[in-house]
């Protein structure tokens, strides 16, 4: 009767005006809808291929995302976005208290790394599906893939069962440490919303997820979008996976869902040890702990040999540690709660990561936390960094948990005196106590490296010196590790000239001065890591519009120098003493960076002089090509700089690299 009523009311409400618009739409929908059916898309789906951020959305499922209640005005936020909101649904019943017949006694066997528990395709029965309709028996013709086959998803609904509901159980998953769901969705816009719920649960009754609701009539659709729902926890035991779809009772549209490409992988983790990885240089000089280390972006341009062949890459050049930046959603989001979920693609990261300390050499990681974690850029504003310190530390303590098997090391943000990811001195000290003791907390003997000061000149040394003056005095000092980076720049400058070459680092002592200032607040001592490193070598490029950056232009050299100055460096960095102590002043030297790349006029600080904004100029630091199908490069080529880093420090081989015949090339 309360439906009753509540038609009536509306049909009062609205008058003439609304009936005639809903049976128009009732007339219309099957036609729209047969018109935008889209064919089930293809996506990479097992390792080595994988998707930018741009072209995945992943949601991890935490317990925290559902408490306090979510306000209306933050769900409407993320929809508005495209993004599904956090969802709780309670069972009629304990799905675990009457499992279906044809349920497998065990889960796969334990192996590590993702393991697939279901599949659309390739199944060797039916009768071993492990999902069913709730609700009702499960013989064959009820289960989820036969129900898949026939129809876009979800036929069920025309039954009329409101809500419709199917449930996947696993029997045993206690070596698990996360489960994901992963599946391609279309949805179409209409009139009368409709939803579609996916959700975990371990105790059969309560299950926590997504839920993803259609766009108002007239919003553009979205496409073919790959999503991949995580659910991180130790699991003692099964899960059950809840699909529930929602639609209008009493009013007659076609689905608004398709579903394809739905898997459901386990992970378990790799064999201990990888956490213990710090490859070091084999220096003739007294012990040292150094090591020669490379910024690899997580996600470098596919190439034929996927992930694996940049790993490979790696390794045969010798790299001892990759700086690695978690990147969370690439799109910031309108201020509100739905900003301040994580969405990390934990899938992604752990095959990357499984290719680095799993590999032959290992590469340790050092893990870069910055301002690409998430999509709440709130750090920018004044009056919201305290909520943002507090979502920043809350995705840190996620990372460290998940990853303290593989990672040992961590960089907390990144160039905090740069004018693009500023933070004031007293805020980035604040920022760096809260993530510290939240990393120690789970890990207490994790490596805590200071975000990366974007040079060593004058202003940089003033804002580290405001930095050590904030720490509060009477707690543990919250890095272990000072990080910096060093690249030639405006100063110093001879005859009116930047200084382009390695001695850039010793006109008027910026290193010793930067010591100085770790001395005067008590941390003499401290190792730093060069998180940054290298010169670009623009000067071989054609583009006009790169010689026409002032910024890259003053300091931009060609391949040979580039090389040259590799070994020049890290002798310099290297053999720098601590002088009380004798020890290694820098410990890590990470070059900037894996491959060549293009970036925007604007990103290169130009823009007035090469052009429009847009523009792009020429970012050669790599010591690898970018990949360019145009004239036929597919796979990364090595660039002159690739031989000195992988000889170093042998002088032989660095002889060979710089006046063998590929030299300069």
């Amino acid at each position: 009767m309360r439906d009753a009523r509540s038609w009536w009311f509306s049909a009062q409400l609205f008058g003439p005006s609304f009936l005639f618009c809903w049976l128009l739409a009732s007339l219309l929908w099957p036609a729209v809808a047969r018109a935008s059916t889209l064919p089930p898309p293809t996506f990479p789906n097992t390792p080595p291929d994988y998707l930018p951020p741009g072209q995945i959305q992943a949601h991890i499922v935490q317990h925290s995302d559902f408490v306090p209640r979510w306000k209306p005005t933050d769900q409407q936020m993320l929809l508005q976005a495209g993004l599904p909101i956090p969802a709780v649904v309670v069972a009629p019943t304990n799905v675990f208290s009457d499992p279906p017949a044809h349920l497998p006694a065990s889960s796969p066997p334990f192996l590590a790394g993702w393991q697939p528990l279901l599949t659309l395709d390739g199944l060797p029965a039916l009768a071993t599906h492990p999902c069913r309709l709730l609700g009702r028996s499960p013989g064959p013709r009820s289960l989820l893939l036969e129900q898949l086959r026939q129809e876009p998803f979800p036929v069920a609904s025309k039954a009329g069962f409101l809500p419709t509901q199917w449930i996947c159980l696993f029997p045993n998953l206690a070596q698990a440490h996360n489960v994901m769901a992963q599946f391609a969705l279309h949805s179409e816009a209409r009139l009368f919303p409709e939803s579609l719920f996916v959700g975990f649960s371990t105790d059969g009754r309560i299950f926590y997820g997504r839920r993803w609701v259609t766009q108002p009539l007239g919003s553009p659709p979205p496409g073919w979008q790959l999503h991949r729902l995580f659910f991180p926890t130790h699991i003692q035991g099964p899960v059950a996976l809840l699909w529930e779809l929602r639609r209008p009772h009493r009013i007659s549209q076609p689905p608004a869902f398709q579903l394809a490409n739905l898997s459901v992988e386990q992970f378990t983790p790799l064999p201990p040890g990888c956490r213990q990885l710090d490859p070091s240089l084999p220096l003739s000089a007294p012990p040292r702990q150094v090591s020669k280390g490379l910024n690899l972006p997580p996600y470098p341009d596919l190439a034929p040999t996927g992930m694996a062949g940049h790993v490979a890459r790696l390794q045969k050049s010798r790299v001892h540690w990759a700086r690695i930046e978690f990147q969370g959603h690439p799109r910031p989001l309108p201020a509100g709660r739905g900003a301040r979920l994580a969405y990390f693609d934990l899938k992604h990261y752990d095959i990357l990561l499984g290719l680095l300390c799993a590999g032959s050499p290992p590469i340790a990681v050092l893990a870069l936390l910055d301002y690409a974690l998430g999509p709440d850029d709130s750090w920018r504003r004044p009056e919201e960094r305290a909520l943002y310190r507090t979502t920043f530390v809350a995705w840190a303590d996620l990372l460290v948990r998940y990853y303290q098997d593989r990672v040992h090391a961590w960089e907390v943000w990144n160039e905090p005196d740069h004018v693009r990811t500023a933070l004031p001195p007293t805020e980035f000290a604040r920022l760096l106590n809260a993530t510290t003791e939240a990393l120690k907390a789970v890990d207490p003997t994790a490596w805590v490296v200071s975000g990366g000061l974007s040079s060593i000149g004058p202003g940089a040394n003033a804002y580290l010196r405001q930095t050590l003056a904030a720490l509060d005095p009477t707690r543990p000092a919250p890095f272990d590790a000072l990080g910096i980076h060093l690249y030639p720049g405006a100063e110093p400058r001879v005859d009116g000239q930047s200084v382009r070459d390695p001695s850039y680092l010793t006109r008027n002592a910026p290193l010793q001065q930067l010591l100085g200032t770790l001395t005067a607040a008590g941390y003499a001592g401290w190792p730093l890591w060069v998180t940054e490193t290298g010169w670009n070598r623009a000067a071989d490029s054609r583009a006009p519009a790169t010689f026409a950056c002032a910024t890259i232009a003053d300091t931009m050299v060609d391949g040979a120098a580039q090389a040259a100055y590799l070994p020049q460096q890290f002798d310099l960095l290297f053999n720098l003493n601590w002088e009380a102590t004798g020890q290694p002043v820098v410990a890590k030297v990470f070059w900037y960076q894996y491959a060549d790349v293009g970036i925007t006029a604007d990103e290169a600080d130009c823009a007035e002089s090469a052009g429009s904004p847009h523009t792009i100029v020429d970012w050669w630091y790599g010591l690898y090509s970018g990949i360019d199908a145009a004239v036929g490069i597919f796979e990364p080529q090595p660039n002159p700089v690739a031989c000195t880093f992988r000889a170093y420090p042998v002088p032989q081989e660095l002889k060979a690299c710089l006046e063998g015949p590929s030299a300069g090339r």
